[in-house]
């Protein structure tokens, strides 16, 4: 985990989605079988629609194998309990609607829920008892510490019926007041972004169902200000927090589903005019859940889908997963989170020797918004390298939060990735489709793309979806590039990410730093200093220089530096994180400590003391009595100050169980055990800190030496004056001496619990035989220049082997370079050719040869391509790249015969005025000058697109059923499109095309003088234009 541990006292539940649902698979082939992991899963909304939307292509199935992540044990829980409902033949379709989306249910619905719990409870016994029953076979437990949590959870609910009348009535009536409160307040109404398009008209019923689900606790169109259903919904009562109202506030279930479908005439066979009323909405809303459901029934009984489930935390489990890979062990060193310090044990079925192996790696990852409460850069260092290694997978990322207020796209793009995103998908090896492309394939009406998008910058989303672009763009060539840098440049640079990962810890004044209620979107208080270890992680493994040399200077830089106010005192903790990680060691943490030298903080233990020791602190009940409550989420930290000494150090990476800690064996080689405490924030029990420190900074001067456990103080923090009344301008939350042995204790390695698995120390760290690839295992290397924080200048050097080629080239025949593809350069001389291929597009108009004649080699060099001023694909803006089969690699795909039918005989204003936003302010501009005037490919292709969907609609130009694209100089077809819908892409929020493509090859010559008798549209276009396809003005024939 690299991400800064937050006090959680109070954390939101969200039982039900806040956006509407996407199709998982929409970046996969058809035939692709899918390997998913969905971190922050929430309800299984996504799950449901892309089964709809994607499991059959004609005939076949697509397999789909689901790994769902989420920290909220009830989310799990109330989504295993909609799954084993929906397969249940016996359950009638709206009592399981009642059960997931209702806050109280009528009796019926009620005994159905309790049923199902006690089914549920039976077999969450043991592992063994679930493999046993019949939802084994489609929904697997990752670990029996998500079994124990899950049947933990149907425990409660369960036990809600044999409560009292009289407890039931007090927990429903306090559930009621809270409910009724949210009901009350205007401020939590938001727009209701999942019409798409129609978000606008959708404002007025949004809010109308929001106040009366609030009210009524159920999805109604009846005008009513109270419950009318006898029975509270346990499974929106219970949660992390425990049984107090913990709904999130702006749940509005008709949100997580698609409503433009449902507006009145825009679908075949809809009817009505005017705004849509509650009753369509509800209606249209339990309709597309009952479709959903039935394919889901469908999927599982033909076997197409296998569920996984894991609880914990995010980053956690993606650390668990490099482990398993790395040591081919189940049994890893990581927590389940923060907060609880149960190791993450993997189910059998993930080991290496396992007969259906679970899988490890995916080609598809979706974070949700977890952006927004993680960070981007914990969540790319923890998900790339699970990535498959192939070119179809895809990992998207989610911001529901704003662009900061007066910064332009750029650099709110810089502040979420710490520095340049080119420079940063070079390393990485994935980058962002719609930063290179700069254009998208789905609409984000919040983020309307004319109020957003300056002159010529990248598009900017809310969502973005991450692909290879080393194997995108070179299919042939199957090697993993290998970057090639000076460590003196990747130290620069690595300080930049650094300052940019830290800059809440610079002083605001004069630097332009971000506003205090957007520090967190900039730069975290997401991030610690394990989250910048996490990045040089990743880096190392992708590129080839004198990392020892790189990471000297880099302290050299960290260690002058003056720019972070606190940056020195989490120097001691960004050392022992990358000693920890094994990424680097400072000079004092790169041999043990003598016992001598210790001056009695290690009087009793023998031989000699490890550079890192684990300290584990104490923390009494009541001294965490003391926080007040409403105090957000601040960030946690534990100090190790002496004045005398003269030292002060802060440490973040933290693990915090609550729970009681035993001392073990021998005083000469101490170790702890801890007991945790289930009950946690609504127990009794002490908190235990434990935390890996330098062991030498214990040594300086053990008698004087504070430890301290404490909120770090933060310009951002809107509560601090609170939390200063409560404990002292340092937010100390507990204080001892070092030498305290009633609070402070000392080992060798971490401590163990009562579901022991081995710790780091006795764990077997084996290199795994990671799954193949696709891709050839031998690198290839290519230089990369930094200067100072960006990529300037990739090169790669080809050695001439042949001897005639050799000849030639002493001869001093002349080398001509060619740039054929976005990435890819062929250079020539004297009949003989080769190709090059980049692992990202340059700017192919200023590439240059070095040639060394008499070494026989030649080095083609070229500045990457930077998307805000230059196209990045000019080649090709759509590119489909060839690997046995074509496929797509900036557009996603489609299966078109579950998409609403426009209906073309209503009013189609809609369609232009959404239609309009693909062209940007610039592109606007252009749109006003002659056709000879514009000189700008995408922005033809982007015409051609507008002229297709005008025709299908009818919209200026009448109706047309075929389209052929002509070329202007041979006047002869090159393209007929046979027009047959407009179809509502609901996922996308956008319009599509139905229609079949016929190119013209000598082959089909004959058809063209049946179809010239035929009505149609003609668009003339120039083919010879940079290489691309650029359009005239379209005409009848």
């Amino acid at each position: 985990m690299a991400q800064a541990v937050l006090w959680p006292k109070k954390t939101f539940f969200y039982p039900i989605g806040n956006t509407s649902p996407i199709s998982l698979t929409q970046d996969l082939p058809p035939d692709i079988p899918a390997d998913i992991l969905l971190l922050g899963c929430g309800d299984p909304r996504n799950i449901l629609y892309t089964l709809h939307s994607d499991l059959r292509c004609g005939a076949s199935l697509r397999r789909l194998d689901i790994t769902c992540c989420d920290i909220e044990p009830a989310i799990l829980a109330r989504n295993i309990l909609l799954f084993t409902l929906l397969v249940d033949a016996r359950v009638d379709d709206d009592e399981i609607w009642n059960i997931f989306y209702h806050f109280y249910l009528d009796d019926a619905s009620m005994q159905r829920l309790w049923d199902k719990c006690s089914t549920l409870v039976k077999a969450s016994q043991s592992l063994e008892s679930w493999q046993n029953s019949p939802y084994s076979s489609f929904m697997r437990m990752c670990t029996a510490h998500t079994l124990q949590a899950l049947h933990n959870q149907w425990v409660l609910y369960l036990n809600t019926k044999s409560m009292s009348e009289g407890e039931r009535a007090r927990l429903k009536k306090k559930f009621c007041r809270e409910a009724e409160a949210i009901a009350q307040r205007e401020d939590f109404i938001s727009p209701c972004w999942s019409a798409g398009p129609f978000w606008a008209k959708f404002q007025d019923v949004a809010t109308e169902h929001f106040k009366s689900y609030w009210y009524t606790g159920i999805m109604t169109s009846t005008e009513t200000r109270s419950p009318s259903l006898p029975h509270l919904n346990p499974t929106f009562v219970y949660s992390l927090m425990g049984d107090v109202f913990n709904v999130h506030y702006a749940t509005n279930p008709i949100r997580a589903f698609h409503l433009a479908a449902c507006y009145p005439s825009v679908t075949s066979g809809s009817s009505g005019t005017g705004p849509p009323t509650l009753e369509s909405v509800i209606r249209a809303a339990k309709s597309q859940f009952f479709q959903w459901s039935q394919t889901f029934r469908d999927a599982v009984t033909e076997g197409a889908i296998v569920l996984r489930l894991f609880n914990g935390d995010a980053l956690a489990f993606c650390n668990a997963l490099h482990e398993l890979r790395r040591s081919g062990t189940t049994l890893t060193s990581v927590g389940v989170s923060y907060w609880i310090g149960t190791r993450i044990h993997f189910h059998d079925e993930y080991s290496l020797s396992s007969s259906r192996p679970a899988p490890s790696c995916y080609n598809v990852i979706d974070t949700s918004n977890l952006s927004d409460h993680l960070g981007d850069m914990n969540i790319l260092t923890g998900t790339v390298p699970l990535l498959r290694e192939d070119q179809f997978s895809a990992l998207r990322t989610q911001t529901l939060i704003s662009t900061s207020p007066g910064r332009s796209l750029h650099q709110s793009f810089v502040e979420r990735f710490c520095g340049d995103v080119s420079t940063l998908s070079l390393l990485l090896g994935v980058a962002p489709v719609s930063y290179i492309t700069r254009y998208a394939t789905h609409y984000t009406p919040q983020k309307s793309v004319k109020s957003i998008v300056p002159d010529r910058s990248p598009v900017a989303e809310g969502d973005l979806i991450w692909k290879r672009t080393d194997l995108a763009f070179s299919p042939s060539d199957r090697r993993h590039p290998r970057l090639v840098v000076d460590p003196q440049e990747l130290s620069k640079y690595l300080f930049g990410v650094y300052l940019k990962m830290f800059v809440h810890e610079m002083s605001m004044e004069g630097i332009g730093l971000p506003s205090p209620e957007h520090m967190g979107i900039a730069s975290g208080f997401f991030y610690a200093r394990p989250s910048f270890v996490a990045v040089l992680k990743v880096v190392k493994d992708k590129v080839e220089t004198n990392w020892n040399v790189a990471m000297e200077q880099l302290f050299d830089l960290i260690g002058a530096d003056k720019k972070l106010f606190t940056g020195l005192n989490f120097y001691q903790d960004l050392c022992s994180e990358l000693h920890h990680q094994g990424v680097y060691s400072v000079e004092t943490l790169s041999s043990c400590i003598s016992i001598e030298s210790a001056h009695g903080i290690f009087t009793h233990w023998v031989d000699s003391i490890p550079p890192l020791v684990c300290l584990a602190l104490k923390i009494p009940r009541a001294s965490l009595n003391k926080v007040p409550d409403d105090i957000g989420t601040p960030v946690l930290q534990l100090e190790l100050r002496s004045p005398a000494a003269r030292f002060h150090n802060s440490f973040s990476f933290l693990q915090l169980i609550f729970g009681t800690l035993s001392i073990d064996g021998d005083p000469k080689d101490p170790s702890f055990t801890i007991t945790q405490d289930p009950l946690r924030w609504s127990g009794v029990s002490d908190l235990i800190l434990t935390l890996w420190v330098p062991a030498w900074i214990l040594c300086v001067s053990p008698k004087t030496t504070e430890v301290m456990f404490s909120f770090r103080s933060t310009p951002s923090n809107k509560f601090i004056t609170k939390l200063t009344r409560s404990l002292g301008l340092l937010l100390i939350i507990f204080k001892t001496k070092l030498l305290d042995d009633q609070h402070v204790f000392l080992s060798r390695r971490k401590p163990s619990f009562s579901d022991t698995c081995p710790t780091p120390s006795t764990l077997s760290l084996k290199q795994a035989e990671v799954p193949s690839t696709t891709s050839d295992d031998r690198p290839f290397f290519v230089k990369a220049s930094l200067n100072p924080d960006i990529v300037t200048t990739l090169s790669i050097r080809t050695d001439v082997v042949d001897i005639n080629a050799r000849e030639a080239l002493l001869k001093g025949h002349g080398i001509t370079a060619t740039q054929k593809t976005s990435c890819q350069v062929e250079f020539q001389f004297d009949g003989f050719c080769h190709s090059v291929a980049f692992p990202y597009p340059i700017d192919g108009a200023k590439i240059k040869l070095r040639i060394a004649r008499k070494s026989h080699y030649i080095e083609v060099c070229a500045p990457i391509s930077d998307p805000k001023v230059l196209d990045s694909l000019s080649f090709n803006y759509v590119p489909v790249p060839m690997l046995q089969v074509p496929w797509l690699w900036s557009m996603h795909y489609l299966s078109l015969s579950p998409l609403p039918v426009i209906n073309v005989n209503g009013n189609l204003e809609w369609i232009r005025q959404h239609i309009s936003l693909i062209f940007s302010e610039r592109e606007c501009r252009l749109r006003d000058l002659l056709a000879a005037q514009r000189d700008d490919t995408l922005l033809a292709i982007k015409d051609t697109f507008f002229t297709l969907i005008f025709a299908s609609a009818g919209i200026d130009i009448p109706r047309e059923h075929i389209v052929c694209l002509m070329d202007e100089d041979t006047n002869l077809p090159e393209i007929v499109i046979f027009l047959r819908y407009l179809r509502l892409d609901l996922a996308s929020h956008t319009v599509v095309v139905d229609c079949f493509v016929l190119p013209f090859t000598k082959g089909v010559d004959w058809a063209w003088e049946v179809l010239n008798r035929k009505s149609m549209l003609i668009i003339k276009t120039h083919s010879s234009r940079d290489q691309g396809l650029e359009a005239d003005a379209p005409s009848n024939n």
